[in-house]
């Protein structure tokens, strides 16, 4: 999985590690470095012990990014309405392949969720597709360009088509 990262990022040397708690409340901070440039991939541990912390201060991960911006408009210039809200209709999908697993998804044995939004415009075609949250391996890509090939019926506003906002979730499991 390293020399995946590794190769995923194009980066020399990876990092990893966890937190814990300890006892009065310290959290033990472990990592490690590989160099992954190296034929004989030499780890560089690390282990520190941090002062106490707050009894409200998590140590859970957190997300790299912000909320995305908001979309407002599509590629024609319409403006784009929320599925299922103030009167527009939910769109119906009727051309829908699964993405298929990336190679590397595969080699990891990788198994979850991919959340996607896309504005399906007055045609019925998605654009503006993008991931919310998505998976390593190479499914956030594969989420995409599967997306790309669907179609459905857009959403109606007083009996016209509109461009609307739509969230999706894409579910990964190898047997």
């Amino acid at each position: 999985m390293i020399n995946w990262i590794s190769d995923a990022l194009d980066a020399r040397f990876v990092v990893f590690g966890a937190t814990e708690r300890v006892d009065n409340g310290f959290v033990r901070l472990s990592s490690q470095l590989v160099d992954t440039g190296s034929k004989e991939w030499p780890v560089y541990t690390a282990l520190v012990n941090l002062g106490p912390l707050d009894s409200g201060e998590s140590l859970e991960p957190v997300d790299p990014f912000g909320p995305l911006p908001e979309i407002t408009t599509s590629f024609s210039g319409e403006t784009v309405q929320r599925a299922g809200v103030n009167g527009t209709t939910i769109p119906s999908c009727t051309y829908m392949p699964n993405p298929p697993y990336s190679d590397g998804a595969r080699k990891l044995k990788l198994n979850g969720t991919v959340t996607a939004e896309a504005v399906i415009n007055s045609e019925g075609k998605l654009e503006s597709i993008r991931t919310v949250r998505g998976m390593p391996g190479g499914l956030n890509e594969t989420t995409i360009a599967a997306m790309r090939t669907w179609r459905c019926h857009p959403a109606l506003k007083d009996e016209k088509p509109v461009p609307a906002l739509v969230p999706f979730t894409v579910t990964f499991r190898l047997y």
